[in-house]
């Protein structure tokens, strides 16, 4: 086994639910050899493993850039949002044809019913 494919493997969901549930159930589980042989893995030949644990680095790198700019766009949003909001910032003439199909979808609001006061004027 590649063993930069071990480590991939073992911080996988089901091997640790394997090692959980064959762990002894005491206040502090522990794990006997036998418990490890009774593993059940199902293993790619060696060259596919050296290939996974090859890319898996490039793909966690890739995630996290794209979250980065997930929350870089939203940061930007907000603060767009506030500044149109409180007048700081206005939208150029330019954009508002392209803004017209919202205007035209009205959203759907629901009328709120008169309350009553409880005390009748006579």
């Amino acid at each position: 086994m590649d063993s930069d494919f071990a480590c991939l493997l073992s911080a996988g969901a089901e091997l640790r639910h394997q090692l959980a549930s064959g762990a002894a159930d005491t206040a502090m589980p522990n794990l006997h050899a036998r418990i490890i042989e009774l593993l059940l893995l199902r293993l790619p030949p060696v060259p596919e493993q050296r290939e996974i644990a090859d890319i898996v680095p490039t793909v966690d790198e890739r995630v996290a850039a794209e979250e980065s700019y997930a929350r870089a766009l939203e940061g930007l949003f907000k603060t767009l949002l506030a500044e149109l909001m409180t007048g700081r910032r206005r939208l150029h003439r330019a954009i508002l044809p392209q803004l017209a199909h919202l205007r035209q979808s009205k959203p759907k609001v629901r009328e709120m019913p008169y309350v009553r006061s409880a005390v009748q004027e006579s």
